[in-house]
């Protein structure tokens, strides 16, 4: 479990060639101008790399969503365009933030990933998900509609993020959320982003 997070702005702070990022990572990086990893990415990246589970206390604006990015994209087999990775967020907006992330951030390591949610047509997103896809970021609702139609499968995904999972929980997503943690396989990465550490979340974190 790691605490809020705040930028490290001391001049001994690691840079991104210190974490041991791969060579398609790095070139995305410094392309889009990211000078220096945050805390928060620098303390979550290798034990998420390692496949451990992480419970991290850490606000928006922290840096949060590159910090479980960057060790995911290391944890992807590429040839293989089964799903392998979901994340869970609470709205739309989010959504969209965090695919963007992956999308710039794995713009050069062949990552397939989509972006479901709520409020639009299935057919667009039906189509990215036979396409073949690494990753699926999506709100719960949605996630479980496409599930429950066969529009994907969880037998071969590793890793889950439910990333501000307080907010999901004051949301009323909680039987959702306990749906997708119940269809995924028992020995998967689980990784929870919140920036509160409520009763609620204890106890899901419990779980």
């Amino acid at each position: 479990m790691f605490a809020d997070a705040e930028p490290d702005i001391s001049g001994s702070s690691p840079t991104f060639d210190a974490l041991g990022l791969s060579e398609h990572v790095l070139r995305a990086i410094m392309e889009i101008g990211y000078k220096k990893p945050l805390q928060v990415q620098v303390e979550c990246f290798a034990p998420a790399k390692a496949g451990r589970n992480l419970v991290v206390q850490s606000r928006t604006g922290s840096g949060k969503t590159a910090a479980f990015v960057l060790p995911i994209l290391h944890r992807i087999d590429y040839s293989n365009s089964s799903p392998q990775v979901v994340v869970v967020v609470p709205t739309r907006e989010l959504a969209l933030q965090v695919h963007g992330e992956f999308e710039r951030l794995g713009r050069y390591t062949g990552l397939k990933s989509v972006c479901i949610y709520g409020g639009t047509g299935f057919g667009e997103q039906f189509n990215r998900l036979m396409a073949g896809v690494h990753v699926i970021v999506g709100t719960p609702g949605r996630l479980l509609d496409h599930y429950r139609r066969g529009n994907f499968r969880t037998d071969q995904v590793h890793a889950i993020v439910l990333d501000e999972a307080d907010e999901m929980l004051n949301m009323g997503f909680k039987e959702d959320i306990d749906v997708i943690l119940a269809d995924t396989p028992d020995a998967i990465q689980r990784i929870l982003f919140s920036a509160t550490l409520s009763a609620g979340i204890l106890e899901l974190t419990d779980r």
